[in-house]
């Protein structure tokens, strides 16, 4: 089967072109493998439930071998002294309010200097300003509600005639 060659068109003047013979030894070329389907465009937010967004396959049709991948750029990270400055915050509300609220403030300015001086490699600025805000609100509501208290308590002694009237007995007017 390699003697035979296909047919060869005709030059025109009657004659063919020599044909060198294919030795029988030669291997054939390699056959490429075929080319990986594209998957269809990804959807930034229309993902169907439970599909996984799929990443565009590399030239060639491989994936990359593992640790070979495409580099991703560091993400800024949330400073974890602004988490800390507000669950203090939300937390002095029901433990030691004016205690939690002051260390949630000293947490919380900490981590706005962290974040300042990280040149945009930190972010929390969001909980920094929740954490003041909450916790000085806190601070002010326990010192009025401390106010309150004292005004009310010096109420009710000023308004006593004597001993009996704050702490009163009961006598009974039967006589029987």
């Amino acid at each position: 089967m390699s003697d035979q060659q296909p047919p060869q068109p005709n030059d025109g003047a009657g004659q063919q072109p020599p044909v060198p013979p294919v030795p029988p030894q030669q291997p054939a070329a390699p056959v490429p493998p075929a080319a990986a389907p594209v998957p269809p465009p990804v959807q930034p937010y229309g993902q169907p439930y439970g599909q996984a967004a799929v990443p565009p396959s590399p030239p060639g049709g491989y994936a990359p071998a593992p640790g070979y991948g495409v580099p991703q750029a560091p993400q800024p990270q949330t400073n974890n002294n602004a988490i800390v400055a507000f669950v203090l915050a939300i937390v002095s509300w029901a433990i030691c309010p004016i205690v939690a609220a002051i260390v949630a403030l000293v947490f919380a300015s900490k981590a706005k200097k962290e974040i300042d001086q990280s040149g945009g490699w930190q972010t929390g600025a969001g909980f920094v300003t929740a954490a003041k805000i909450i916790a000085w609100i806190n601070i002010v509501f326990m010192i009025v509600a401390i106010i309150f208290y004292i005004i009310l308590i010096a109420f009710v002694i000023g308004t006593s005639n004597n001993y009996n009237d704050l702490y009163p007995t009961y006598t009974s007017t039967f006589n029987g």
